[in-house]
């Protein structure tokens, strides 16, 4: 019997029957800690040394990414901004580091062990190793992962969060070329539902897929806790892309900045992981078959305005519901689809 599973634009909120507030203003689209539930995805197209900063005083989460050099404050304001900003290694550079040398830590790190297929059992091994030798010294964040009983699996370890998705992203190619995936919504409810079960259960973060507010708005209505957005970010002139004038002349930022305000067709560089252009930057051709693309983007608005409207049609989402608070919305409104 083939299961029946549901993407974000299958799926619609049902507003309540009567919402006790005076208007969305009165809704929280923050957690009580101030915190909001939006990650930048790492990748060296969206996050890099010179806008990371930048992001985070935005109220963004971040995910720093690999193979780029580590800014020098890097540790110091992941101690201000606790939670909030995550260093991305790959499998080997984490058991290296942290589990063969065992790096010894002074305060705690935040760390994302960062691969495409959280399903491998290294990954289990070395999350559990790290929370048994860390324990709360790491904050760890893993994945991805594609089914449900994965994520109660990757709970044993002790992991913090576990980040849902496999191929879902805007440039990854993933499931185009394997076949492999599980739609997002569905994998994010059902995840919760098991979440719910354990004594204590990783934050879900949503993963690729993200191509519409709605579609961030949705995964948090379907139990998400966090969602990670890449293309959203890089149309915003902030975003680390390359900025291309008429898709053909590279700009410095500055200049790029002078180009948006003057409103000229302005694009941003977009790749994934595992484009051609970004494993050739890695040394990776040859070595690995190409599972991402590479695109341009045309910027569409600066980050702080993404930011407040994102924020804005989450309270507007959550004042149909009746809810004020964002804990209170995430997983626990009702859902509806037509999908037949």
């Amino acid at each position: 019997m083939i299961k029946t599973a549901y993407h974000y634009d299958d799926l619609m909120i049902l507003p309540a029957l009567e919402a006790h507030l005076n208007s969305r203003t009165d809704c929280i689209p923050h957690y009580a800690s101030g915190q909001l539930p939006f990650f930048a995805a790492p990748m060296s197209t969206v996050v890099a040394e010179q806008n990371y900063q930048f992001f985070l005083e935005q109220g963004l989460n971040v995910c720093f990414p690999r193979y780029q050099n580590l800014p020098p404050n890097f540790f110091d304001l992941q101690e201000q901004y606790k939670g909030q900003l995550f260093l991305a290694m790959d499998l080997e550079e984490f058991n290296k580091e942290f589990l063969v040398l065992g790096k010894k830590l002074n305060r705690q790190h935040a760390i994302l062990i960062d691969t495409a297929n959280g399903h491998l059992q290294r990954v289990y091994e070395l999350c559990l190793a790290a929370k048994k030798e860390y324990g709360q010294q790491m904050l760890l964040m893993a994945g991805n992962i594609g089914h449900p009983r994965t994520f109660e699996r990757l709970a044993e370890t002790g992991v913090d969060y576990l980040r849902l998705g496999i191929g879902g992203g805007r440039n990854c190619s993933t499931s185009s070329f394997t076949g492999v995936h599980y739609p997002l919504a569905s994998l994010i409810i059902e995840s919760r539902k098991l979440a719910q079960q354990l004594p204590k259960a990783p934050k879900i973060i949503a993963d690729g897929g993200i191509g519409s507010y709605a579609n961030a708005i949705m995964a948090l209505a379907c139990g998400a806790d966090y969602v990670m957005m890449g293309s959203l970010i890089n149309q915003a002139l902030e975003s680390a892309g390359q900025s291309y004038l008429f898709k053909q002349i590279p700009l410095s930022q500055k200049l790029a900045k002078l180009a948006f305000r003057l409103g000229l067709p302005l694009y941003k560089e977009y790749k994934a992981l595992h484009s051609r252009p970004a494993s050739a930057q890695q040394g990776l051709i040859g070595r690995r078959a190409v599972e991402g693309r590479r695109s341009l983007q045309k910027v569409q608005y600066q980050l702080p305005d993404f930011l407040f409207n994102l924020g804005s049609y989450l309270q507007s989402a959550m004042s149909y519901t009746g809810k004020i608070q964002l804990e209170d919305f995430i997983g626990q409104v009702e859902l509806i689809t037509d999908q037949r």
